[in-house]
C-alpha cells in the first residue's frame, strides 16, 4: 500500500511539474486517484464520495492545464504586441528621417529595404 501511494504521488509530481500534453492522462489519472484515495480514507470507504472526488480530481486537473495554457497564450500575445510596436516605431523614426530636408546638392538616402514596402 505505501508503495502504490508513492507511485501515485510521484505521478501527481510528475504531471504538474511538467507542462506538455502528452502528460494530460497522467495528470488526470494521478489527481483522479489522489482524490478518490483521499475521500476514499475521509469517508469511511463511501462509493458517492469517491467517485465524487475522483470526477473532482480529474476536473482539477484539467483546469490546471488550461489555466497553464492561458497564461502562456497571454506571454506569446504580449511579445507579440512589443515586437510590432518596435517595428513599427522603426519604421516611423525611418520615415523621419527620410523625409527630413536634405543638404543642398545632396541626394537623401534611400529608404532600407525592411521599410520601403510597408503601408501604414
Amino acid at each position: 500500500m505505501k508503495l502504490i501511494k508513492l507511485v501515485l504521488l510521484s505521478l501527481a509530481n510528475v504531471s504538474v511539474l511538467v507542462d506538455c500534453s502528452s502528460t494530460r492522462p497522467i495528470g488526470d489519472a494521478a489527481l483522479g486517484v489522489s482524490g478518490a484515495y483521499l475521500a476514499h480514507q475521509l469517508s469511511d470507504g463511501s462509493p458517492g464520495a469517491t467517485v465524487s472526488a475522483t470526477a473532482g480530481g480529474v476536473l482539477l486537473s484539467g483546469e490546471l492545464l488550461l489555466r497553464r495554457q492561458e497564461a502562456s497564450r497571454k506571454a506569446i500575445r504580449h511579445r507579440l504586441r512589443q515586437g510590432q510596436e518596435r517595428r513599427r516605431e522603426t519604421t516611423v523614426l525611418a520615415l523621419r528621417v527620410h523625409a527630413a530636408a536634405a543638404q543642398p546638392g545632396q541626394q537623401r538616402p534611400p529608404l532600407p529595404r525592411s521599410t520601403a514596402g510597408t503601408a501604414h
